[in-house]
Formats: structure tokens, sequence, C-alpha cells
């Protein structure tokens, strides 16, 4: 996954901003957004594969759950309350801040390799490492999926999308700004399906939604 590396000097802005997002997360007002319409089937990233041959417990949730009941599976949108809208732009800062940029070839020699991070990682890793963390504070598997787009430089960028009853929400390491996913400057390339995790979509609206940049 190319890095992104340009839009790590949003971060520099983030004292004079962390009021204007504390005052957001607070709210009373909670924002809204539209689900992000998908697609045909198209190839999963190769570093996603290779990471759920690794890590076979983060991609099979929901089918071992299924099977264990036997009831029909159905996605499951968070309800956005004051708390959970929180818990989203928490978790974004929180990993922004804890996790040092650095590229997979820097770390690993490699140009592709996904991992959840402990205290380094490119895009992905981050948005692996919040899944964990959203995980973990009860949001349901499902609502939770990973998505690839390009960014204005034309590299390819992936990124977290919460899905909830007010719609779609982008947790991005370029950012520390929760987002509507259609408030982004991406052009949007595939979405994880939310009840197959090894399944993608093509993603987003418009001229883009016809295409066929491949997916490392």
């Amino acid at each position: 996954m190319a890095q992104f590396r340009r839009s790590y000097a949003r971060f520099l802005m983030w004292p004079l901003l962390s009021a204007a997002l504390l005052t957001s997360a607070c709210a009373s007002q909670l924002p809204t957004a539209q689900s992000m319409p998908v697609g045909s089937v198209v190839r999963a990233p190769s570093g996603f594969i290779d990471f759920c041959m690794r890590e076979r417990g983060a991609c099979t949730e929901i089918s071992e759950a299924t099977g264990a009941t036997g009831a029909a599976p159905r996605a499951e949108h968070m309800a956005l309350t004051d708390q959970r809208w929180r818990e989203l732009n928490d978790v974004n800062v929180d990993v922004n801040r804890a996790i040092r940029p650095e590229t997979d070839l820097q770390q690993f020699g490699t140009a592709e390799y996904w991992q959840i991070p402990t205290n380094a990682g490119d895009c992905e890793d981050y948005a692996l490492l919040k899944r964990k963390d959203l995980l973990q504070k009860g949001w349901p598997v499902e609502s939770l999926t990973l998505a690839t787009a390009r960014n204005q430089h034309g590299e390819l960028h992936a990124v977290l999308i919460a899905s909830t009853d007010r719609g779609d929400f982008v947790l991005d390491n370029a950012t520390n700004f929760v987002e509507a996913w259609s408030d982004t400057p991406y052009q949007w390339v595939s979405r994880q399906d939310p009840l197959t995790p090894l399944t993608w979509h093509r993603a987003g609206v418009g001229d883009n939604n016809t295409l066929t940049a491949a997916i490392p």
C-alpha cells in the first residue's frame, strides 16, 4: 500500500483543531452520512489475503458465528449515540498518535505487509488497529469494514469504515477527524463485504464506480 506521506502534515494542525474536534464529538447534534454504495465483486488486496492467512480469527468471525447458531447472517449497523460518536473520534485520534508512520518496505523489506501494529505501520495497519479497538468497545464486527481508495496524488490508500444507523463514516490515519465517506477527497476503489470478510466489492459513486485499478 503506497504511503500517504504528504497527508501527515495535517497532523501539525492538531493543537489548533483539538478544541473543535472535542466540541464535535460531544455535540448533541450527531452527524449524518449516506451509506456507501458498492458494486460487483473485485479481487481483495493481496496484503489483506496474506493477513487473513496469518490471522485467521480476524477474517472468519462472522462465518464461524453463523455456523454455530444456524441463523441467517445480516449486517449490523451500530446505533450512533453521543457515546459511540466519541468512541469513533477517540479511537481515530489515539491510534493516529500512537502509531509512527512507516512503510512496509522500511519495516519488513517488502512492498505489502498488512499487520495490527504495535508502534509503527502504514495506512492499512492503522485501519486494522482501529478495527480491533472498536471491536473491544462492543462494536459489531459487521459494522467495521476496510476500504481502499486513490488519494489526491493517485496513491492507493486504506481506511476503516464504521457503518452506523446514521450512515458510513471514515476513520483515516491522514486526518484526526472522522468524516462521512462522501466528504473525503478520495476516489473509492473497493470495500470489504460486511458479512464475508474475504469478499470485496467495487465502492463509491459516479465516474469512479467502474474503476479497474489494480489492487496490490
